[in-house]
């Protein structure tokens, strides 16, 4: 049997085409009850399915969402883009996913074509590294935009929903200390990021509120890899041996496992480390990682619904909205003797 269309639904309720679309868009008050009715029991019969780029044009929206993320791959991301997902699809939203691998280039390349495909708004995770977000041009009066996970600099007038960086590693530090370290390293991502910058202010107010002398050597930066946490506490290793690390994210912390072992170094009990995100792997490990939880889900679901407000032209009481993260105690801390 051929898909009903728009026009079968008419000829048998008796109306025209103009009437079955004022229904279709629940613009009922130019129908009247009995008329609703009938066509919405044809609808149902017949189970038509109205095409969204013909509703689209009835309403000038395309019910699609932009979204530029730096890498889907990585768990951190994934989770953002379920949380973002699942809220539209509720609101009937389909969504187009790019990847920008952590270019600035490819950032506004991305926003050009999203543009260009009538999408009713952009949600951009930033990730760039290199390059200034000041010359960027993503303009929210010409389309609606939420900003995601990483605060940018240049880019503050803009929406946005974000992790608190400054205060994760605030208590993260803070624990540590309560447990009786003061010999504390934090191993971090690229100090270009914003993310980074945060992360080692917090870390240092935690610090500094005990009296604690943070030194330099015990603060190490990299790329967000193994590699950088098995070389920062080889580094740190060789001077002012520190009993606890912070670590700017799980795989860094992963990386501090994989030198302790190489090291004979045993965690938790000569020393304790905390990471950042808490993906499947970090209860999977031995000793279980403790973590700073971002809620990342959540993250992404209120930056859908900021976005959908834009969309529907609603005032915000807030330009920026900022979670804090939850503190998991898990197997790799201690209190020292």
């Amino acid at each position: 049997m051929a898909k009903p269309t728009i026009k079968n639904i008419a000829e048998l309720a008796g109306v025209s085409t103009a009437t079955v679309s004022y229904v279709l868009n629940n613009n009922y008050s130019k129908v009247g009850e009995q008329t609703r009715n009938r066509i919405l029991d044809l609808i149902s019969e017949l189970d038509y399915k109205p095409s969204a780029i013909a509703r689209g044009l009835n309403n000038g929206r395309s019910h699609m969402i932009g979204l530029i993320v730096p890498d889907i791959s990585k768990s951190h991301f994934s989770v953002l883009v379920s949380g973002i997902e699942a809220a539209f699809n509720k609101a009937n939203y389909g969504i187009l996913i790019c990847n920008a691998y952590n270019s600035l280039t490819k950032e506004q390349e991305y926003y050009n074509r999203l543009s260009e495909k009538n999408v009713d708004g952009i949600i951009i995770a930033a990730g760039a590294i290199h390059g200034r977000y000041e010359d960027v041009d993503f303009d929210s009066s010409l389309i609606p935009l939420v900003m995601i996970d990483r605060y940018i600099e240049g880019l503050e007038n803009q929406y946005g929903v974000y992790s608190d960086n400054y205060h994760g590693t605030y208590l993260g530090t803070k624990y540590l200390l309560e447990q009786g370290h003061t010999k504390i390293g934090c191993i971090t991502g690229p100090l270009e990021s914003a993310n980074t910058t945060e992360r080692i202010r917090g870390y240092r107010h935690a610090l500094e509120e005990q009296g604690v002398v943070a030194f330099e050597e015990w603060i190490y930066s990299g790329s967000h890899s193994l590699e950088t946490g098995a070389t920062g506490l080889e580094s740190m290793m060789k001077s002012n041996t520190p009993t606890a690390i912070l670590a700017g994210g799980d795989l860094l912390a992963y990386g501090v496992y994989q030198a302790a072992r190489s090291l004979n170094i045993s965690i938790p009990e000569e020393l304790s480390v905390i990471g950042i995100d808490d993906n499947i792997f970090s209860e999977l490990i031995t000793p279980k990682l403790s973590v700073l939880r971002p809620p990342l889900y959540k993250i992404g679901t209120k930056a859908a619904t900021m976005l959908q407000q834009l969309i529907d032209n609603k005032k915000l009481r807030k330009r920026k909205i900022v979670y804090s993260p939850e503190l998991v105690i898990r197997e790799s801390t201690r209190r020292l003797p």
